[in-house]
């Protein structure tokens, strides 16, 4: 597990470089199973795109994108996990100062809800290591009648 930037981050150390190739980082890991790659397939395409779009990138602790995830499940938006990272990515960008607080801004999040469910149940129910869960809402178990579930949901 990834709890600090650092781990499965490529991209970001070869734009922090100025370097024009990506250098593979294997043996890290992340919660976020989408994004476990440390020789990304398409890291020319990536550096062209930021290139000509004078993009950044930032890096990502799985706290933070669980956290970002969290947010988004709450307002009522599925997606995974590494999704969640792009969230993750704006959150820290914004409080930086680097994304303005009055910009338009367009994050994508392709992956189901349900790509990694066992992670999400895990930080909501605050079991794992080294994350906090800021944004934790436990679950609760009720009898499978109609009347215990809508008194729960009171």
């Amino acid at each position: 597990m990834v709890s600090k930037p650092g781990g499965l981050d490529p991209l970001y150390r070869a734009t922090q470089a100025g370097r024009d190739v990506v250098e593979p980082r294997l043996g890290a890991s992340t919660l976020a199973t989408a994004i476990q790659i440390g020789a990304p397939v398409s890291w020319r395409k990536c550096l062209r795109g930021l290139k000509a779009t004078q993009g950044v990138v930032e890096q990502v602790t799985d706290e933070e994108i669980l956290d970002a995830k969290a947010i988004v499940d709450a307002v009522g938006i599925g997606a995974e996990p590494a999704s969640c990272a792009t969230v993750a990515g704006l959150r820290k960008l914004a409080t930086a100062g680097v994304i303005a607080s009055d910009a338009d801004v367009c994050g994508i999040l392709t992956g189901h809800v349900l790509k990694d469910p066992e992670i999400v149940v895990r930080y909501h129910r605050g079991e794992l290591e080294d994350i906090e869960a800021a944004h934790r809402n436990a679950p609760i178990s009720v009898p499978a009648e109609l009347d215990a579930i809508l008194r729960a949901l009171d």
